[in-house]
């Protein structure tokens, strides 16, 4: 029955659970916030104000992301172990208090060990909070999907090309068009449309999972928070001269590339109907995996 309030009506003529509307809009708030610092940090930290090289200051992002892999590696676990609610929790004030020490404390010591500590620590709030919410809610509209026209065709012919023509993009077009702010826009929307086609990577590691949901997902979350160590390392390395477009080629190319690497690596999957399940059990067993497929 429709409620009388306009706001829960409104989500329910979306189909989405009302009682998980609260927790989603938090985890958008919590991964936006998040989103838009990654923009700038790098960038502050490399200024005149604070003094850092670019490379250092990618040194203290990639710290970031080596704690969030760990963290993610462990959040399946901990959300099987304590609840989901609590692992959001633990996720939530941990990020909250060593974001407060690193603006409080190590920013004004302008001290580096203070910085990678302060700021890599923070990296367990993140995927314990948004991590622990996304094991609540499951798969959106990728998920769907995924479920209709396969996982593997999602994952090797909408998420990972969608990502790789996006990521070079956005390095290319400006050095073609300017500093299109639209153009660019545009770019960086479409690598977020690409990395949320990824959703169907989950589906697929929990169907080899054989019951053992919590070891898939912190499997699978390990291999996410990787990324968010991968990233800034690849920029600390590759990164040339800082004052010409030329001097990001090298990083923005493989950044691409790794997504080029796997689409070619979704060609060794093994599943029946390219995972293709729908109103189905999602379990699939040995024998099933090793019959060959039908692309």
């Amino acid at each position: 029955m429709p409620s009388s309030n306009r706001f829960i009506a409104a989500v329910q003529r979306t189909g989405f659970p009302t009682d998980l509307t609260v927790g989603f809009l938090a985890v958008i708030v919590f991964v936006i916030g998040d989103g838009i610092e990654a923009v700038w940090i790098t960038t502050y930290l490399s200024s005149a104000d604070v003094g850092f090289t670019v490379s250092q200051a990618s040194s203290i992002v990639t710290s970031y992301g080596v704690i969030v892999a760990i963290a993610a590696f462990l959040s399946g676990a901990l959300c099987d172990a304590l609840g989901c609610r609590k692992v959001m929790l633990i996720g939530l004030v941990s990020f909250l208090v060593f974001d407060a020490l690193f603006i409080a404390v190590g920013l004004p010591s302008r001290t580096m060990w203070l910085l990678l500590l302060f700021y890599g620590m923070r990296g367990f709030g993140y995927p314990m909070f948004a991590y622990g919410f996304v094991a609540i809610i499951g798969d959106m509209f990728w998920g769907v999907m995924g479920d209709r026209i396969g996982w593997r065709n999602t994952l090797q012919w909408a998420a990972t090309p969608i990502t790789a023509i996006a990521l070079a993009y956005i390095y290319l077009i400006p050095i073609v068009a300017g500093p299109s702010f639209l153009l660019i826009a545009l770019g960086t929307s479409a690598v977020g449309i690409g990395l949320s086609a990824h959703v169907p990577t989950t589906p697929l590691i929990t169907a080899h999972a054989h019951g053992e949901t919590g070891n898939a997902l912190a499997i699978l979350n390990l291999g996410a928070g990787l990324g968010a160590f991968v990233g800034p390392a690849i920029v600390t390395l590759l990164l040339g001269d800082e004052g010409t477009a030329q001097g990001y080629a090298a990083a923005a190319m493989a950044l691409a590339g790794i997504y080029v690497i796997s689409f070619l690596l979704c060609f060794a999957l093994r599943l029946p109907g390219n995972a293709r399940v729908l109103h189905t059990d999602a379990e699939l067993s040995d024998a099933d995996v090793a019959a060959p497929t039908t692309a």
